[in-house]
């Protein structure tokens, strides 16, 4: 890498640095008032394309441009510094985490070592602005982008540039046209697959070709704008990006259109610098530019420094404010450390021989390739383990006093690893729809008596983890049901920070069209209620529109909310096999009081029954397994094994139901 001129040098974009990471690592430590921080990534987006575009352009046109030079550039830049705290994160996690986190850390770790981890995030729905409990690598995701992006972006300007015969006009208005492309699908694709949208280089791309194309166009910042004019343009785009940085929260359907703010707010920054004045002092000063100089190597680390004490306590117990924000300032020293003795070394090697660019891509290749290994071995040991006390549990039995057992048992009735096949659903292929799919209702039907009464079971996961019971009661004659379920997908309009999918909201209107077609004699609704999704009061206002969109011969059944554990409860009894009570919820932590106010008055005015098993799941405590039973699959979902266990006791207040005249 030649050496830099002063013109070269830009200090106003390492200040952009700074800000940038600052912005993200007070985020993810949680400071009140800034739930936008997350927009720093897109100013490293903005950033990394102007850069890179800049320094292609450079060699194309003087004919310099190596493709072998320049992925050894990057790989040196980027991969020392990643891979070590991959690593770091690694093994930190092996030594504090429990087994169950641990098999999932190792998968994600697999995942980031092949450049990937964005891909898996998209895959599995990760929502990065709201998950409860998000990956160690989470982080990472942006890395695997810009990753992918520096691997296809020189081959794509290298090849217009040829076909157009060196002319930058053409490159320019060619990269426009792939950005305004990128920019329309995040818009169009938002709404209908939003992790899709959030992690995938497709929809991301133009962040990074807007940086592209500010190094592409004329000089115009000084032939057409004072330096007056310069620094009150730059002032107010520095206002816009901090503005979108306390205005923005995890409700805003992001990217879509949200992220040209501060995208374009970064561009005007980089277009008109470098500054004088008041704007090159912020940008420009010793501070800005050391956090600038280290921000790679701060983003790196502070993730994991903020996320393995929540791991190690199964994310239980979430940290507090002061904590947060003292562990994201020390990420301000280990990022030197991290750039002082991995970054430099390797960036600028004293024995470096320049003609010398394989070796650097073949290390990475074959450190990824070992890394991935070592966690998918990782991963397989945790597969294989006995998570279990060694000795049987009593067997369970239904009481309205449950306790947690002494031990995880050997007779556990699914093993901690498999507890996600506890699944909870409608029985029958295609009989639960999950979060994005047909807005058809399949309209399952179970049991077929004559004169039993009807019912349909309808709403998201919350409704859906009562199929096995309602099934096991139509199995008996007592009831012919009906199960109309989607995930994620209450049949109330929710508001607040949830924003619904197309395919969401036509699923539901039509429900209420087979329902309003041939009315069950009861409607029995379940959902998911937090404050995260909506507020108390416009749950109330959603559902008195609901309850009054129902057929008037159908006779509403509302079921009171399961609890809600703040981290991962399998995770934790893997940790405490010998002492699974460790794991259980105090039951004022379980429940939104307010929720079910709010559903006693609805009660009250629609002549609506109330289905309440708590008493079965709770007494002061919630505890995650009862006997030798799972009562729980995840955080907020019941086993299925657990649910029909409730089957006699929901068929005892089923029996007690009356169907309007």
């Amino acid at each position: 890498m030649g050496q830099r001129t002063v013109r070269e040098f830009r200090p106003d974009i390492q200040g952009l640095r700074a800000i940038a990471v600052l912005l993200v690592v007070l985020y993810h430590a949680h400071l009140p008032f800034l739930d936008g921080g997350f927009v720093g990534v897109d100013v490293f987006f903005v950033i990394s394309g102007y850069l890179i575009t800049k320094h292609i352009l450079q060699g194309l046109t003087s004919s310099k441009f190596r493709f072998a030079e320049f992925y050894s550039r990057r790989v040196r830049r980027i991969l020392p510094a990643s891979l070590a705290v991959l690593c770091l994160s690694l093994a930190a996690a092996w030594l504090v985490a429990p087994p169950l986190e641990f098999a999932r850390i190792a998968r994600d770790a697999a995942w980031t070592a092949l450049y990937i981890p964005n891909m898996l995030f998209a895959r599995e729905g990760t929502n990065y602005l709201s998950a409860s409990e998000p990956s160690l690598f989470q982080h990472y995701w942006s890395l695997g982008i810009e990753e992918q992006f520096y691997l296809l972006w020189p081959l794509l300007i290298w090849g217009i540039f040829l076909v157009a015969r060196r002319n930058v006009r053409v490159l320019t208005w060619s990269l426009a046209i792939v950005a305004a492309a990128s920019f329309i699908g995040s818009v169009l694709l938002t709404p209908v697959n939003q992790p899709w949208a959030f992690f995938l280089l497709p929809t991301r791309a133009w962040e990074l070709a807007v940086g592209g194309l500010v190094a592409l166009l004329p000089a115009m910042s000084h032939r057409s704008f004072t330096p007056g004019r310069r620094n009150a343009f730059g002032a107010l785009g520095l206002a816009v990006l901090f503005g979108s940085a306390f205005a923005f929260d995890g409700s805003l359907p992001y990217p879509s259109f949200w992220a040209a703010v501060p995208v374009l707010a970064t561009a005007v920054v980089i277009a008109l610098g470098p500054y004088d004045g008041v704007l090159a002092r912020l940008l420009g000063n010793r501070y800005a530019a050391w956090v600038g100089k280290i921000s790679y190597s701060v983003y790196l680390v502070h993730w994991p420094l903020l996320v393995l004490p929540q791991i190690a306590l199964s994310w239980m117990v979430p940290l507090p404010l002061w904590l947060s924000l003292l562990l994201g300032a020390l990420s301000l020293p280990l990022g030197w450390l991290s750039y002082r003795f991995i970054e430099m070394p390797f960036r600028f090697p004293r024995s470096q021989r320049r003609r010398a660019v394989w070796g650097p891509l073949a290390t990475a290749a074959l450190v990824a390739v070992l890394v991935a290994g070592v966690s998918v071995m990782g991963m397989r040991s945790v597969a294989s383990a006995e998570l279990n006390a060694g000795e049987p549990a009593p067997a369970f039995t239904l009481s309205t006093d449950p306790v947690a057992p002494a031990l995880i048992g050997s007779n556990l009735s699914v093993r901690l690893q498999d507890h996600q096949t506890q699944a909870a659903i409608p029985s029958g292929s295609g009989c639960n729809l999950p979060v994005l799919s047909s807005p058809i209702p399949p309209a399952c039907t179970y049991g077929s008596s004559d004169g039993a009464p009807t019912v349909a079971l309808v709403g998201d996961s919350h409704a859906a983890q009562w199929a096995p019971a309602f099934e096991a009661i139509a199995a008996t004659g007592q009831i012919t049901l009906t199960a109309h379920t989607k995930s994620g997908c209450p049949l109330h309009v929710r508001g607040g920070g949830s924003a619904e999918s197309v395919d969401c909201a036509e699923w539901k209107e039509n429900v209420l069209d087979v329902l309003a077609a041939d009315p069950p004699d009861f409607v029995v609704i379940g959902s998911s209620l937090t404050s995260w999704d909506q507020s108390p009061e416009e749950y109330e206002l959603a559902m008195r529109k609901l309850l009054t969109a129902l057929p008037q011969s159908s006779t509403p059944v509302l079921i009171q909310d399961t609890p809600r554990f703040p981290g991962a409860p399998m995770s934790c009894l893997s940790q405490h096999l010998t002492s699974p009570a460790a794991c259980s919820l105090p039951e004022g932590d379980a429940f939104d009081s307010a929720f079910i106010r709010v559903e006693d008055r609805l009660s009250e005015q629609f002549g609506a029954y109330q289905l309440d098993l708590t008493s079965y799941i709770c007494a002061d405590t919630c505890p995650v397994v009862q006997g030798n039973v799972l009562v729980f699959k995840d955080a907020h979902h019941l086993s299925k094994t657990f649910t029909s266990a409730l089957a006699p006791a929901i068929a005892t207040e089923v029996a007690g139901w009356t169907p309007r005249a």
